[in-house]
């Protein structure tokens, strides 16, 4: 996949956005960007946040990339960053049917993930003819995943009532703990993930290659 951002060359002003909604959504969004004779600018901001329909299930984005370049008739090189942070993305997990008959709203185990990325990339063109450019590009790539998952079980307290006194469920595992006692698990991880690359764009392995193209 080829993705081609925006520049202050191409895309001069400003502009700004701002929206709101039902369950506490409200969003902003704005872009600038301009020229000052071979160089420009471009940067942008996007914030959403809103609680969610459901208990427990809030989403808060935060948004944004920059990017510099200088460009003549022949030569074009970019230097751009973007930051993501998704915070406690939540998505709730199956809820019993008893507890959505009394209240569809409810949630059992709020799960969470949230995100967290730093992506800054360098390219660059250069015309060696009317047909043919040489192009190059590097980049560093950081990304942190953090997640929670819970699960709570607590039907066999309800539907296998115990005989005699009630457990204690701070003993020692055993069959009559692990058949009565409610379980109480949240499974949390994280990922994180470095990527870089500098090589050329529909070229060979390397820093550098040509390919031939239209202008």
């Amino acid at each position: 996949m080829s993705l081609q951002t925006k520049s202050g060359h191409d895309n001069p002003g400003t502009e700004i956005e701002a929206y709101g909604g039902s369950f506490g959504r409200r969003s902003f969004q704005g872009e600038s960007g301009g020229a000052l004779g071979p160089f420009d600018y471009f940067a942008t901001l996007h914030y959403f946040d809103e609680s969610g329909w459901r208990d427990l299930s809030p989403t808060t984005v935060w948004q944004t990339f920059g990017k510099v370049g200088w460009q003549n008739d022949k030569t074009d090189v970019d230097l751009s960053y973007t930051y993501a942070d998704t915070q406690a993305v939540s998505a709730n997990g199956a809820t019993p049917l008893s507890m959505l008959y009394y209240r569809r709203e409810q949630s059992y185990t709020p799960d969470s993930t949230h995100n967290l990325l730093h992506f800054v990339n360098l390219t660059g063109t250069q015309f060696l003819s009317a047909h043919l450019l040489l192009s190059a590009n590097a980049y560093y790539r950081r990304l942190i995943t953090d997640s929670s998952n819970g699960s709570n079980n607590d039907n066999y307290l309800w539907l296998r009532p115990t005989p005699g006194p009630p457990l204690n469920c701070g003993v020692a595992r055993g069959p009559a703990r692990d058949a009565y006692v409610p379980t109480h698990v949240t499974q949390v991880s994280r990922l994180i993930q470095r990527t870089w690359d500098s090589r050329a764009v529909d070229g060979p392995t390397g820093l550098f290659g040509c390919r031939c193209c239209c202008r």
